[in-house]
């Protein structure tokens, strides 16, 4: 993982670039969402790895959660504390 991480992505500051980046684009959409996608945290405690947020009813939680599956993207179900939606944004 260090040798990928050094040669092939370029370093430490070059994989945070690239974490602040993907955070950055998705907590972008949540806010600009008019509060149909409601992030759980304050900007200023916001992840650069774990996304949660909400939409405006449990039903359509639950359409998004199917609708992601069928596009490839699993494990979208929040944490068991907070319900919702979590989206990880690991390397």
């Amino acid at each position: 993982v260090l040798r990928w991480l050094r040669h092939e992505i370029g370093g430490l500051k070059k994989m945070n670039f690239i974490n602040e980046t993907k955070a950055a684009r998705l907590y972008r959409v949540l806010d600009n969402s008019g509060n149909f996608y409601r992030g759980r945290a304050l900007p200023c405690s916001r992840s650069l790895m774990n996304v949660s947020f909400h939409l405006p009813t449990s039903a359509l939680e639950e359409k998004f959660l199917h609708d992601a599956q069928r596009a490839g993207f699993y494990g979208l179900d929040g944490h068991r504390s907070c319900g919702g939606l979590r989206a990880s944004l690991y390397n």
